[in-house]
């Protein structure tokens, strides 16, 4: 096969194959018959060949033509000109049958070279064409519409010679009649070439940016857009009716784009005319289609009258004119013309004055504040208008407004009439979100509130219906009910109802109660609250149902009910209580009102309640939508929070006593709303004992007492605590008169029960005994109410919860009693729980359901909490428990709870993918993922998971393990933390387990066995996971130089990725440390051949902060080091994320220490070889943070080794990081002393000499030098270094030559044994180092066969 670098031939001048066909085509067709522009009907338009490269030129064509066309193809401007005029005067002088040869090549070149940024080599093209045209005529056709379209464009050249040029080629091809059929022939190609050019070339693509100046760049784009604007109008012109009609999808879709309008704004005067010239032509052409775009093209023509370049005006007022005649106007567009003509005043006292004459007008309401809205939404239009807005005119106008309505509130009209109604958008721009220039506001302000200070200081002036201040209030209270509001919009009410509060209060009367009727005409009634708090989503429900806090057996909502619907609306309750909240507390807080008028606020004590409950419902959601996110954002900037009202409010009123009453009323969210009363203000249990007197008066159980005792147990007495478990328990030995699934029933007292004995009551064991034996009755005569391999599409609520309180009972026993468990207590939970399991496992279609999602919650946390006590129970507390439960637990239970967990985690994943998904079951998940860390190895070897392999994916390892990895770890990059964790910790099992299978096949795997280094390759599937990962971390830590700490917004996308790829190298980390000595070698080969670690380094240096202290930290005096993340284990949790905002950086922290622990070499290598601002960033965040702790470690591991050696003694010094080696053997005495740098392991350890005896000095400097090259250049330990170096000393004792094959000749990069390919070598080395002999006494003593070799290994020697 030929390749593109193959020699060519010298003188093979025949085309391919695929050239010679389209010319015998073309030679074949000869002149098209029926091409319309040159004498012919149109029926027949012919073949249009491809157009084929100088390199496949045909041997017809003449050989100087050929050398013309080629030179027409290189870059040089003077080749190129002198090129077009040489091929000009060939096509005059050659016969017409020899340039016709030239035809298939010519227009690609054309295409090119019409383009050039030379205007002569542009002019030059057009002269040379009419040459060839006017020799080959109407055998041009079959090439003419992949020419005509950037014909057009040089007809429409911004240099004059160059489109005269063009233009009398078109006419030596075409008479006048005949062109617009020519241009119909070819319309579609040629729009598609200007649609191409207009929307989407850029500079960077018409140039080639390594070889064109950015000027000529530009200055071509320009050229190139101008142009095809003006060959868009020409089409256009000479293109009849009809033939535009086909176009109109086109046409349609290139005026639809904000590129093709954003030309009106363009820099360049050239394109701006242009783009005007073509709206002018679309109203004369395409009317109907230019109205459709009629917002934009008035826009891009009315708003740029102020143009006065004289390139542009001729065109844009054209423009103007057909757009006055062809489109409408509204209010809108008058504003925007207002905005144009200031744009072409000279000064700001020019346009001031303009803007003063308008605002003295008579002009409506609406529009004088539509101008100020426009100044407003605008940087430049606030510019252009400042003066105006700071100035006298406008000033009195607004005042004049404001008299208005002190005149409205003070005649006490009942109705607002129309004519005053204008008067009401002062009010609107003042609370509007879009006026946020600080002057503007003010002066609204103070011309809004200057008229209402006057209107409340009227002697004998009240709060009538019908008044300003009364239709303020019902139109502000309007507002929030209707939650037509966003939160800008919200924030701005609240401020400006705020201000008229402060207002009312500095100038009423101590006697008049105008402000207090203002206030609670504002406050909605109960049944408007009631109504507004039904309305509020019901996602608050999952967390205290999933946490244990609630127990509701209320009927499901449906589940589209559990979606947020997107809104940038916030829901009226928490508009209503924002507001409120925010001037109850003004009033709270003022001291010029007195305590009694405070009490007296009608509504106030609801008003808070209210507010609180607002909060909790905030604080329940556990994923806030974003609208809401930003209002309670906006609540913790305008300090509206708990502690606030709780602090303001409990002065004056009873709010625990109306908090308690709505809890037994309602339960639910009042219920939580209660338990966080006490938390942020002191109550005692005392003060709540009064709410309720007696524990009595919780019974007969309902729903709402049940709430209330559940949100109140941690704040009551001991003592009440344990009556409600005696009184509980009493009423559940005589659960045969009541239905045990209902509240008053088993379920309800239960339920009781356990919320005492998780708020800390201890409960007498006797009595809990009790307790479980009663659920055993239950499950003997009542079975069907458990759900044990039960449909959950099919349990009822109450059923649901039923199972779960049972189920967290169980679980509390398990962690607190269990030596008090006989063997069949024990065997009913064993097989309760794994029937559970299979009921959870077979219905994951039932996860969006909140209450089916606690139900499997808590098995899975039942399993977890078994898990917990048969991992390691107490040596005391084993003799307590029955004889076989361990064996059964081991042997039985796990295999069957994790044969179902396992698949259950991937099945989950599988069917719930999109994690931003209200429906995910994200709960179900963590507690999956949690009680999987807990799986044997054995069970993960011997997966019951659907086998999975990958194509091509090399391997050693059975199927079962293969097939776990290929399933388990591409869910390393789910978008979930607690999946990723999870999967962390389940592949963190059998990493070790996996190197086995490598030495096993060592002989026959190598990733390239070309190269000189064998290698092999850690587990494909994590590679792959650094493959998926490496790009995309260069694209999230690029623009981070190292040693800058990159900060990584928790939870979010980035996060997920940024935790993987960690984890994957955790795990791959852990896998080598498993390996064996030699498998390292070729592992490491891997991966400085891939550069997966050197890329890995420079992630990390950009994710560890520059001072990576341990967070939460407190001074201690005498206090050692400063604890930092290479001190402090990392501890990855699914389920607690408390040290979430530092778990990235962490992580990497580990990550670095355990890559210079285990390959230490590697990262010297890498450190080596980097310039000098990394090396020596490297250098001194290694010194000061790892070094220390690292050679540390190493010194510990020395002095703690079991490890002996058989005349030699191993000693450390911490204190001078020194590894003193002492060998002895009869009367030789050798001292070898290792000591680490201060920059360990980035520095060389050195190897001193000690005291030796006995041993030649060119010996001992051979043996010092092995253990320092192997120390330096190995990825190994202290003591694996000491280890081989005595193996060679005791060799040498006992006669034996060294080998330098085997221990000396050292690989000039990497340090290791050199690989010889051949298979006798090979076997040579490996038997003359099992053999112990001398390299000469085992080749005397081999085989015959072996001795040619010889010479070969003496060399190597």
């Amino acid at each position: 096969m030929g390749g593109k670098n193959k020699q060519r031939t010298k003188g093979n001048v025949r085309p391919s194959s695929s050239g010679r066909a389209a010319e015998l085509l073309a030679r074949e067709r000869g002149a098209v018959p029926g091409f319309v522009g040159f004498g012919s009907s149109s029926h027949d338009l012919g073949y249009v060949p491809a157009v084929y490269g100088t390199d496949e030129m045909d041997n017809l064509v003449d050989a100087d033509f050929r050398m013309v066309l080629r030179k027409l193809s290189k870059r040089d401007t003077i080749t190129k000109l002198k090129a077009v005029q040489e091929f000009g005067t060939m096509c005059t002088e050659r016969e017409s049958e020899i340039v016709k040869g030239v035809l298939p090549y010519w227009p690609r070149i054309y295409c090119k070279i019409s383009m050039d940024h030379d205007r002569r080599v542009r002019e030059a093209t057009g002269q040379a064409f009419e040459q060839l045209i006017l020799k080959v005529k109407r055998n041009l056709a079959p090439y003419l519409k992949s020419i005509m379209g950037y014909w057009l464009i040089a007809q429409c050249d911004t240099y004059s010679p160059v489109a005269s040029a063009a233009n009398v080629a078109f006419q030596a091809a075409f008479p006048t009649s005949k062109q617009p059929e020519a241009l119909a022939f070819c319309k579609e190609e040629i729009l598609n070439i200007l649609q191409d050019n207009l929307l989407k070339e850029t500079p960077e693509t018409l140039s080639d940016p390594q070889s064109v100046p950015e000027e000529e760049r530009e200055a071509k784009y320009v050229r190139v857009v101008t142009c095809s604007l003006l060959a868009l109008k020409k089409l256009l012109t000479l293109l009849p009716g009809p033939e535009i009609d086909t176009l109109e999808e086109n046409l349609t879709q290139l005026i639809s784009q904000n590129k093709f309008w954003k030309y009106s704004k363009h820099t360049t005067p050239q394109i701006r005319g242009a783009l005007f010239e073509e709206v002018a032509t679309f109203c004369q052409r395409t009317p109907e289609l230019i109205q459709t775009q009629a917002t934009r093209a008035c826009s891009a023509v009315l708003l740029n009258i102020d143009d006065t370049d004289p390139v542009v005006c001729p065109a844009l007022w054209e423009a103007v004119l057909y757009i006055l005649t062809n489109i409408k106007k509204d209010t809108d567009f008058l504003v925007n013309m207002l905005y144009s003509v200031l744009h072409c005043c000279d000064s700001n006292e020019e346009k001031r004055r303009i803007l003063d004459h308008i605002s003295k007008m008579d002009l409506k309401w609406s529009t004088l504040l539509q101008i100020i809205h426009k100044a407003c939404a605008d940087e430049a239009k606030f510019e252009a208008t400042s003066d105006w807005l700071k100035g006298e005119v406008l000033g009195e106008k607004l005042v004049k407004l404001a008299e208005d309505l002190c005149a409205i509130g003070l005649n006490r009209i009942s109705t607002l009439e129309s004519s005053h109604s204008d008067s009401w958008a002062l009010i609107s721009l003042e609370l509007s979100q879009h006026v946020q220039k600080h002057s503007l506001l003010q002066k609204l302000n103070n011309a809004c509130f200057a008229g209402i200070q006057s209107l409340v200081g009227q002697i004998g002036t009240d709060f009538g219906e019908g008044t300003f201040l009364h239709s303020s209030a019902l139109w502000v209270k309007n507002q929030i009910l209707n939650s037509t509001v966003g939160v800008k919009s919200l924030q701005v009410l609240i401020s400006s109802v705020c201000s008229l509060v402060e207002n009312l209060i500095k100038t009423n009367p101590p006697s008049s109660h105008i402000m207090e009727k203002f206030v609670e005409c504002l406050t909605p009634s109960d049944s408007e609250w009631k109504m507004m708090r039904q309305a509020l989503p019901p996602q608050w429900l999952k967390r205290p149902l999933l946490n244990g806090r609630l127990s509701l057996n209320c009927q499901y909502h449906c589940m589209d009910v559990w979606r947020f619907r997107s809104s940038v609306k916030i829901p009226s309750h928490l508009c209503a209580a924002a507001l409120l909240g925010q001037v109850i507390l003004i009033m709270l807080e003022s001291e010029s009102i007195n305590e009694v008028d405070k009490l007296n606020l009608v509504g106030a004590e609801c008003t808070v309640v209210e507010v609180l409950y607002s909060l909790q419902w905030c604080e329940e959601i556990e994923v806030l939508p974003a609208v809401v996110s930003e209002f309670f954002g906006m609540l913790q900037e305008m300090n509206i929070t708990n502690e606030r009202i709780s602090k303001e409010s409990g002065k004056l009123f009873n709010v625990l006593e109306t908090l308690f009453s709505r809890s037994m009323q309602s339960g639910s969210l009042w219920t939580l709303t209660l338990a966080k009363y006490p938390e942020t203000k002191a109550v005692s249990s005392s003060d709540l004992k009064k709410l309720y007197g007696t524990i009595e008066s919780f019974f007969p159980l309902t729903e709402q007492n049940l709430c209330t005792i559940q949100g109140l147990s941690p704040f009551l007495f001991k003592e009440e605590k344990e009556l409600l478990m005696n009184y509980c328990t009493a009423e559940l030995l005589k659960w045969e008169d009541t239905d045990i699934t209902s509240i008053h029933g088993g379920y309800g007292h239960l339920a009781v029960i356990h919320c005492c004995l998780k708020s800390g009551a201890t409960g007498d064991q006797e009595m809990l005994m009790e307790v479980l034996r009663t659920v055993m009755e239950w499950r003997n005569l009542k079975e069907d109410v458990f759900l044990f391999n039960f449909n959950l599409k099919e349990a009822s609520p109450s059923l649901l919860v039923f199972n779960v309180q049972i189920i967290r009972f169980i679980c509390w026993l398990i962690r607190r009693s269990p030596p008090f468990m006989t063997d069949s207590q024990w065997d009913f939970i064993l097989c309760s729980m794994l029937a559970w399991l299979e009921s959870a496992s077979e219905n994951t279609t039932s996860y969006w359901n909140p209450w089916a999602q606690v139900f499997v919650c808590q098995t899975c946390n039942l399993v977890t909490a078994l898990s917990e006590f048969f991992t390691g129970p107490a040596p005391d507390l084993l003799e307590k428990l029955p004889v076989n439960l361990m064996s059964e637990w081991k042997e039985f239970f796990t295999e069957g709870v994790h044969s179902l967990l396992l698949p259950l985690f991937v099945k989950i994943t599988e069917e719930f993918s999109e994690t931003d998904d209200p429906l995910f079951p994200l709960p179900v998940l963590k507690a999956v993922g949690d009680a999987l860390t807990y799986i044997p190895v054995q069970q993960l070897t011997q997966n019951n998971l659907q086998p999975k392999f990958v194509a091509g994916q090399k391997t050693n390892l059975p199927d079962k393990l293969q097939t776990l990895l290929n399933t388990i770890t591409p869910l390393l990059l789910f978008k979930a933390r607690h999946v990723q964790i999870s999967v962390y910790y389940i592949l963190h099992k059998v990493m070790p387990q996996l190197p086995e299978f490598d030495n096993e096949n060592d002989n026959t795997k190598s990733d390239d066995e070309e190269e000189e280094e064998p290698c092999l390759s850690p587990p494909a599937a994590l590679m792959a996971i650094l493959g998926a990962t490496e790009e995309l971390l260069d694209d999230i830590l690029g623009s981070v130089q190292v040693g800058e700490f990159a900060v990584v917004q928790p939870l979010s996308e980035e996060y997920c990725c940024i935790l993987g790829y960690l984890l994957t190298w955790k795990l791959i980390l852990t896998f080598f440390k498993a390996s064996s000595s030699h498998l390292r070698v070729q592992y490491s080969h891997y991966l400085r051949k891939t550069k997966c670690l050197h890329k890995l380094l420079f992630h990390l240096f950009r994710l560890m902060p520059d001072n990576p202290v341990y967070p939460g930290q407190t001074a201690e005096p005498g206090s050692k080091e400063t604890r930092t993340f290479f001190t402090e284990d990392l501890h990855l949790s699914v389920l607690k994320t408390e040290y979430l905002p530092s778990e990235i950086a962490h992580l990497a922290c580990s990550v670095y220490y355990i890559t210079l622990k285990d390959l230490p070499a590697m990262v010297r290598l890498w450190w080596k070889g980097q310039e000098k601002r990394v090396f020596n960033t490297v250098d001194k965040f290694t010194s000061k943070y790892v070094s220390n702790v690292l050679s540390c470690q190493e010194i510990s591991s020395v002095q703690t080794s079991t490890q002996t050696f058989e005349n030699m003694t191993v000693k450390a010094r911490s204190t001078t990081r020194e590894v003193i080696a002492t060998y002895s053997v009869e009367d030789i005495f050798i001292e070898l002393v290792v000591q680490l740098p201060q920059n360990y392991p980035l520095g060389s350890i050195s190897v001193e000499s000690g005291r030796r005896v006995g041993i030649a000095v060119q010996q001992w400097r051979n043996w010092m030098l092995q253990l320092s090259t192997y120390l330096t250049h190995q990825n190994g330990s202290i003591m694996e270094g000491l280890a081989l170096w005595k193996n060679n000393v005791d060799k040498r004792f006992e006669g034996v030559e060294d080998c330098m094959i085997c221990y000396s000749v050292i690989h000039g990069s990497n340090y290791s044994l050199p690989k010889f390919s051949d298979f006798i070598l090979t076997t040579v080395i490996s038997q003359c180092r099992a053999s112990g002999l001398s390299l000469n006494l085992w080749l005397s003593l081999a085989p015959r066969v072996y001795r040619p070799f010889s010479f070969i290994l003496q060399f190597a020697r």
